[in-house]
């Protein structure tokens, strides 16, 4: 019970005694004799008042002491739930911690540095200047190669970096999944392919190491590798043009999931095919001679 709850308590307490006693009072000693009616009226004034101050007190204190134990039960659960909450929030933050330090070394395997929603907003321009060695792998490359256009022109300045280009084989059965995925018809994957093609020799120079592959397989992904880092870029498996994210990959000290990268691309190198202009012009150089032979 509360200090201020106890002081009304004793007030009550104390008057309906004081009460008592002057009724009392009254009856044996003012009204020792024969009783007259203004002494017996006080004496069930203060005799009544006194009763009903008691019952009064009693029943407030009872009351309290009600309120008290529900607000004691109250706060036993209100402190329960508090403990319950802080509990399960502990263990969440635990768990999260937990996962996202393995999170951490997990990426730190693979050499996952960065991850970005939107693949579009990536800059290529470290992977792009930097590398000596240069692999990029796309679809038909028509948008990524004219986007990237004038990193590529500083690019193939300087003779003593190699890059290497492979496409989708204009001739490869993939060409068709392609135009159906871009609900567009095969001919122009095909012209796309070859727009890139023209675009990356317009820009390169007598002395550019350059490569133009054409493979037969199926791509999963773009990736752009370079000498210690990979840009990696998943494909949707339905149709339409929609926004892709991308992630980046560093060379670990055991290599990681850029090792992998690398030699998927070497795999896939012996089932590709030059498409270069050049090559088009040994082909049909080859048919000339076969023809005049």
């Amino acid at each position: 019970m509360s200090k201020s709850r106890f002081t009304w308590f004793n007030a009550f307490l104390t008057v309906a005694v004081v009460s008592i006693a002057l009724a009392l009072f009254v009856y044996f000693v003012v009204g020792s004799g024969a009783p007259q009616p203004n002494v017996m009226f006080m004496t069930n004034l203060f005799f009544t008042i006194g009763i009903m101050l008691l019952i009064l007190a009693i029943a407030a204190r009872f009351t309290l002491m009600q309120i008290e134990l529900r607000l004691a039960a109250a706060s036993d659960q209100t402190l329960r739930q508090i403990e319950h909450n802080v509990s399960r929030a502990i263990s969440e933050a635990l768990s999260k911690t937990m996962e996202l330090s393995q999170l951490a070394k997990d990426s730190d395997q693979m050499g996952l540095v960065a991850v970005m929603s939107d693949a579009s907003k990536y800059d290529y321009a470290e992977i792009l200047n930097y590398s000596q060695q240069l692999t990029v792998v796309l679809n038909d490359g028509r948008t990524w190669a004219s986007v990237h256009r004038d990193q590529l022109r500083h690019r193939f300045a300087d003779s003593s970096k190699e890059t290497t280009f492979i496409l989708c084989h204009p001739e490869s059965p993939m060409v068709q999944v392609l135009a159906r995925k871009g609900s567009t018809d095969v001919e122009t994957i095909r012209a796309k392919i070859k727009e890139t093609v023209t675009l990356l020799e317009e820009i390169m120079q007598a002395d550019t190491n350059l490569e133009i592959l054409g493979h037969h397989v199926f791509n999963s992904f773009s990736l752009v590798l370079g000498d210690d880092s990979a840009v990696v870029i998943p494909y949707f498996l339905s149709r339409g043009g929609r926004r892709v994210p991308l992630w980046k990959i560093r060379k670990t000290k055991t290599n990681g999931f850029f090792r992998d990268l690398s030699d998927d691309v070497q795999r896939l190198r012996m089932d590709t095919k030059d498409i270069s202009s050049k090559a088009r012009l040994i082909s049909a150089e080859t048919v000339i001679r076969f023809k005049n032979s």
